[in-house]
């Protein structure tokens, strides 16, 4: 990630999540934090880890809870950074992030996985992960074209990627049979005007 890229998006992160106090007061935010040391990305980390666990465990809206609290901790730690933990703090933001983006998509909050991922993709286009989340967000907002659009770019990106590869072929499939449906409907129209100037030729 450039550097420059990386700070710009830190400064968008910190806008987003820093303006919201950071409490502590749940036993899962103590929980994760008591097992690690004083180190500020270790803390986030713990909570990350946390937030990945619940995610295996279908726990969506517990595991967004961890990712916000560590977003905000990051915001936090932010404030104190140095130049040399500049590559540190900005992946794991960015992962943060499109861990955000995963829950939000998993609770069919769409147009929250879609800011998110917009947000990433701004400062990192050839982000992977972020393209096929918000495909995933696009396709369930039913912007279908948008989603094939977006998998795309990241199939070239990443051409082995199994959940890529799959997502786009199931998009590409619904395009088609949407494309066929509106192709019969248009068919089915028109035989019926015909049958209209049939019935009116006949009547005169």
């Amino acid at each position: 990630m450039a550097s420059e890229s990386g700070s710009e998006f830190l400064r968008c992160f910190v806008f987003v999540h820093g303006c919201t106090p950071l409490v502590d007061d749940d036993a899962a935010f103590h929980k994760a934090l008591s097992q690690v040391d004083s180190s500020p990305l270790s803390k986030i980390n713990a909570l990350k880890d946390f937030g990945n666990n619940l995610f295996r465990q279908h726990q969506f809206d517990f595991a967004a809870d961890c990712y916000d609290k560590a977003c905000r901790l990051l915001c936090s730690a932010l404030s104190d950074k140095i130049d040399r933990d500049l590559q540190s703090f900005t992946t794991l933001a960015v992962s943060l992030s499109l861990n955000l983006a995963a829950c939000a998509n998993k609770l069919h909050a769409f147009d929250g996985a879609l800011i998110i991922c917009s947000m990433v993709l701004n400062f990192f286009p050839r982000n992977a992960k972020a393209l096929f989340r918000s495909a995933v967000a696009l396709r369930g907002l039913n912007r279908l074209a948008e989603a094939k659009c977006a998998l795309e770019k990241a199939i070239l990106i990443e051409p082995h990627n199994r959940d890529v590869v799959e997502q786009l072929e199931e998009v590409r499939n619904s395009l088609f049979y949407n494309q066929s449906d509106q192709h019969k409907k248009f068919l089915g129209s028109s035989l019926c005007l015909q049958d209209v100037d049939v019935v009116v030729s006949s009547a005169v």
